[in-house]
């Protein structure tokens, strides 16, 4: 074969050639090894069943800079197979590499696939969850061949390079619960003001067995609005029947909330959806409702109760950052206690009858665990973290915060074994069993525990926890 590319059509598969090399392709199904040509790297692709080599097609890329990222592309096959998109990750895309190299990977790539599949250039997205979110939003900042991403429980990596010569469709996905949802307000209220096409959905189900049906639905929304936006910059031929369906589901979605009264999060979401259908002739049937609405008690004092608590919530979490910074300056393990009653404050919070108190209360225990993960992950790049007071601290602050994680517990014992305070890592270890925790054999293998293990006191212990009783019987 001459070509270095070419691409051939057989019946419901597609044989394409990368340098010679034959790989068979079929729609509906993921195909984890496509070879970017002469960089040394791959990545996994999905094509949706309706796909034909005739025409153009959006694609969306996803991100896991963890090392699964065709793990999460896999999660989306159904949603993509529906809305009619590509897939692609890349396999190199690493939080051990550097923003530019990722970016570098991701322009190889697109280049890649430009040169084998007929992708919409004008239909290029991006997306990711989680801390997989920012980096995604950056990569339309970085490459112009991107038009938008779907930034999934995280906004704006960094304002100060959103620039107007480089605009992009933003669509930002998170629950009023996430510790990032006043944040991602402040994003919006800058994109707007940029006049960058933006949207934010909201997802209202906490600890449910539902929450991962809802965000399916959240995430098929957040492609039905990139189509729309799609058809009306004339990307995308017109289509009235899936206009008609999207906006009559739309209403449908909006309508059920303010039932339910939900009126500030109806009227969040005519705000999202009206980004979509406008200039697609259909913003005027919610015109009347929305003024409606706006004025009923309900949406009123729904909004000023979440603007008291955005407001309250600034206070604590600045308050969490300088005590948090100062102990670890000083080490103060008394205030050990401040910070119980403080996640009793929290939990009552979780407790209250008013919503929006409540999504607070969510936000700050998520906040304090972020802000410990930071710090500790901060500690752990020390050459000697267990020598220091305050990777101890962190510790025993996080066995206050996730009481129910044996992570932390065995953590403490483990580094106060290592300072021969034998007392404390018995208090901890013994308020980890008091939890159900029966992993016996961890308990064996716990570093730096080997002297601890032996004394009568340690055995003491797990005689008491469990059936099978301690490796060391005294004679």
């Amino acid at each position: 074969m001459s070509k270095k590319h070419s691409t051939l059509l057989l019946f419901s598969f597609f044989y394409i050639w990368v340098n010679a090399q034959q790989f068979t392709i079929k729609p509906g199904e993921v195909y984890d090894s496509i070879p970017v040509v002469g960089a040394g790297e791959s990545y996994s692709i999905f094509l949706p069943k309706g796909f034909k080599q005739q025409g153009k097609w959006p694609i969306l890329l996803v991100y896991n800079l963890q090392g699964k990222s065709t793990d999460q592309l896999r999660k989306l096959t159904k949603l993509a197979d529906r809305e009619g998109y590509m897939l692609a990750a890349s396999h190199q895309v690493s939080d051990s590499l550097s923003i530019t190299d990722n970016v570098l990977v991701t322009g190889r790539m697109i280049e890649s696939i430009k040169a084998l599949f007929p992708i919409h250039l004008g239909r290029v997205y991006t997306y990711g969850r989680g801390i997989n979110a920012r980096f995604a939003n950056l990569v339309p900042v970085l490459l112009k061949d991107v038009e938008g991403v779907i930034s999934d429980g995280a906004g704006l990596a960094n304002q100060q390079l959103i620039s107007t010569k480089n605009s992009f469709h933003f669509v930002g996905i998170i629950k009023p619960t996430d510790f990032s949802y006043p944040i991602m307000t402040l994003d919006v209220e800058l994109l707007n003001r940029l006049k960058f096409r933006n949207q934010l959905l909201l997802e209202e189900i906490v600890d449910s067995v539902d929450q991962e049906k809802e965000h399916e639905a959240t995430l098929g929304r957040a492609l039905r609005m990139l189509t729309l936006a799609s058809m009306r910059d004339q990307y995308t031929p017109r289509d009235t029947a899936y206009i008609n369906q999207s906006f009559v589901e739309a209403n449908g979605q909006v309508q059920r909330l303010y039932a339910k009264g939900k009126a500030q999060r109806a009227l969040q979401w005519i705000a999202a959806w009206k980004v979509s259908f406008t200039g697609l002739n259909k913003n005027q049937d919610w015109s009347e409702q929305e003024k409606e609405w706006k004025k009923s008690k309900l949406f009123r004092s729904q909004k000023r109760e979440e603007q008291g608590a955005f407001f309250k919530e600034e206070i604590l979490k600045e308050d969490y950052i300088y005590y948090l910074q100062e102990d670890m300056e000083v080490t103060n393990f008394n205030n050990l206690g401040w910070w119980n009653s403080q996640l009793a404050d929290i939990a009552e919070f979780l407790k209250s009858s008013n919503v929006r108190e409540q999504e607070m209360g969510y936000r700050l225990k998520s906040f304090v665990n972020a802000l410990l993960d930071d710090n500790l992950e901060l500690m752990e790049t020390e050459k000697n973290a267990k020598e220091f007071d305050e990777t101890l601290y962190l510790w025993m602050l996080k066995t206050l915060t996730l009481p129910d994680s044996p992570i932390a517990y065995l953590k403490v014992a483990s580094l106060s074994s290592y300072r021969e305070d034998y007392g404390t890592a018995l208090f901890y270890l013994e308020e980890l069993l008091k939890t159900g925790y029966e992993d016996r054999a961890s308990l064996y293998q716990l570093e730096d525990t080997a002297l601890l293990r032996i004394t009568p006191e340690f055995n003491a212990l797990i005689d008491r926890y469990f059936d099978k009783g301690s490796r060391y019987q005294p004679k």
